[in-house]
């Protein structure tokens, strides 16, 4: 892309942004008008035009792609930085919606929604975006679609929040996830040992109500050293 054309699609942009903010207040009109019985509610999830327009942004950034010595990786190239960095600029619009309350609402779940759509677009640019996407998805799955969100659930929301909130955490963690799994093996791969024997026998001898084939003989004094026994049963 020239610097031309870079010109050209920024003032497209601009151009498209004037209009559709111009034209947002008609069309939450229009919409409502449309749902007469859901006014209040329409209403009072909107945004109001500033905001909507601050959000709206141009930017780009230049790679240049070359022949290399050695095979590298997206990663290395720093495009796996740039996405957790987009990523936390997103997530810090959540802050208003946990500090100080006990209770998250409905509306502040498109933000996360937004959030793992952007990584599940890109996490192939990154190996340490998935454990991330995973977390946040997880989690997503587990959340009430009607109401407000509280207890646990508003507890572990927090969590994500702070964690897609700051683009080192992000990474630390999905690589830690990832280098965690390495080093636990998979059940599938494990071998059979059969039944569960090593669960019958504790302290040398079989659980249950078996009884020994021989009880144990007490010591008393005078009989010397006390008698070794071979085995005791508990």
């Amino acid at each position: 892309m020239t610097q031309t054309n870079r010109f050209v699609v920024a003032e497209t942009f601009a151009r498209e942004r004037s209009t559709f903010v111009a034209g947002y207040g008609e069309a939450i009109e229009d919409w409502i008008a449309l749902h007469p019985h859901w006014e209040a509610a329409i209403r009072k999830a909107i945004d109001p035009p500033s905001l909507v327009e601050s959000r709206l942004g141009f930017g780009y950034q230049l790679y240049r792609i070359a022949p290399a010595d050695n095979a590298g990786n997206l990663d290395e190239q720093g495009l796996g930085d740039t996405l957790f960095g987009e990523v936390a600029r997103i997530a810090r619009e959540l802050d208003q919606s946990f500090v100080g309350k006990d209770a998250l609402s409905q509306r502040a779940l498109s933000t996360f929604r937004r959030i793992r759509e952007k990584l599940g677009c890109l996490a192939f640019v990154d190996y340490r975006v998935q454990p991330v996407l995973d977390s946040l998805s997880d989690w997503l799955q587990r959340v009430p679609t009607k109401g407000p969100i509280t207890g646990a659930l508003f507890n572990e929301g927090f969590g994500l929040m702070l964690l897609v909130s700051d683009p080192r955490k992000m990474s630390d963690h999905g690589a830690g996830i990832l280098a965690l799994k390495d080093l636990i093996p998979d059940p599938a791969e494990m071998p059979d040992d059969g039944d569960d024997a090593e669960c019958e026998w504790s302290f040398g001898g079989p659980l249950g109500d078996e009884e020994p084939d021989e009880a144990p003989v007490p010591w008393e004094p005078g009989d010397g050293e006390p008698r070794k026994q071979e085995s005791f049963y508990f």
